[in-house]
């Protein structure tokens, strides 16, 4: 309850409240101007990104046109097709949701960021949300998945892949081959509740009727550290 107070007052003085999102033609003049990737852009897409939300009964949701918004205030690249190099592009998208973790820090989340990828175009951004949202199953790959479906309008996003920087819980695991998803990467190992073979393996299970290609350890470094920071800077 101290948490969520906290969260609550941090939101107020930022000025992020219900009912006051700005219009879509205002985030994408805003996201015109950010193409740099100074401090003072990703300072300008945090803004942009707390206040694009708008409420309804299930939660905080982001308004038409957030993925071109968020894009517009990264590098150029991101989001991009698939190259030739298919270890570039990995890190680029895990970067991506790097930074999507940073997010969920900044609003006093567990850092997790992920991003769904369909045929080279990002078509899902999620980060951790479960305390603000007042919802357990508020996971960056629940998020970035339910995002995605919502894009192509189909529940199913066969051929796609979902860039995460924490190993999937068993929850997650479990949307992602319900979504039929072709490949799922993810950064730093969870040994505690971790689906990908840290603690169980579903993905690994030969009864099931859809199989989704695991890969590991991209920039498993960086993920790992800003985990260990945030959960340091909660004990002192």
């Amino acid at each position: 309850m101290i948490l969520q107070r906290a969260h609550s007052q941090r939101r107020r003085r930022q000025g992020v409240q219900r009912g006051t999102e700005p219009s879509i033609a205002q985030l994408r003049r805003r996201a015109a101007h950010r193409t740099r990737t100074d401090s003072k852009s990703m300072a300008a897409s945090r803004r942009m990104w707390r206040n694009a939300g708008k409420h309804d009964a299930r939660g905080w949701w982001y308004t038409e046109g957030w993925v071109e918004d968020w894009h517009g205030a990264m590098r150029p690249g991101f989001g991009d097709a698939r190259g030739a190099n298919p270890a570039v592009s990995d890190e680029s998208f895990m970067r991506e949701a790097l930074a999507l973790a940073r997010e969920a820090e900044a609003a006093g989340e567990v850092p997790v960021g992920a991003v769904v990828v369909l045929n080279g175009e990002v078509i899902g951004l999620g980060f951790n949300a479960p305390i603000s949202l007042h919802d357990p199953t508020a996971h960056a790959e629940i998020r970035a998945l339910r995002m995605a479906a919502e894009k192509v309008e189909n529940y199913r996003l066969s051929g796609a892949e979902i860039y995460v920087t924490l190993e999937p819980c068993a929850m997650c695991a479990g949307a992602i081959l319900h979504a039929r998803l072709a490949r799922v990467v993810f950064g730093a190992d969870d040994p505690k509740t971790g689906a990908c073979g840290s603690v169980v393996d579903l993905f690994a299970q030969p009864r099931l009727n859809h199989h989704t290609v695991v890969e590991r350890g991209i920039l498993s470094a960086e993920s790992g550290e800003l985990l260990r920071s945030f959960f340091r800077a909660r004990r002192q």
